[in-house]
């Protein structure tokens, strides 16, 4: 048998096995240890402290439950938790301010790293830029506009050649 029939081959079921369905009682402990993960993470605790908590193999894998909890969420929701986030983050900076003004090297370490996590909760720290239709001229768009450009030139120098720079 060819690796392509054995990949085809059907092992018996239609779908998600017992264990991976999402209404068997493994499924909704899953669920709700996610939903957990997600309240942790609001409450502000670390992933790692909380992978430890509730028994996820890593930090990042306590994470990667985190965001499919979040992309399974209506957007409306999301929207609200970044609300309660962001929230937090300039309760959190307010506080630090005045140590921060008078040169607390501890307070403006740690105002740094929330003004970071703020700007990655917010999407400030994206290196993309936003598309500016203003600026997004095609080459053709600007060789043309650069021959308009010409033109004026040398209509004002009267017939004069344009000189080099």
């Amino acid at each position: 048998m060819s690796d392509v029939t054995k990949r085809k081959k059907s092992r018996g079921g239609q779908g998600a096995t017992r264990k991976q369905s999402p209404t068997s009682p493994e499924g909704i402990a899953r669920l709700q240890r996610d939903l957990k993960c997600v309240q942790l993470r609001k409450s502000g605790m670390h992933w790692h402290a909380i992978a430890n908590e509730l028994h996820y193999s890593s930090p990042g894998h306590a994470h990667q439950r985190f965001m499919a909890v979040l992309a399974a969420y209506p957007r409306e929701d999301i929207d609200t938790c970044r609300d309660i986030l962001n929230d937090r983050y300039e309760a959190m900076i307010h506080v630090l301010w005045p140590k921060v003004l008078c040169g607390n090297l501890s307070a403006i370490d740690r105002a740094t790293r929330l003004c970071e996590a703020q700007a990655k909760l917010l999407g400030a720290n994206r290196t993309e830029r936003p598309e500016r239709p203003e600026l997004s001229a095609s080459a053709a768009d600007l060789d043309a506009a650069l021959r308009a450009l010409e033109g004026e030139l040398r209509a004002r120098a009267g017939g004069e050649p344009i000189p080099d720079e």
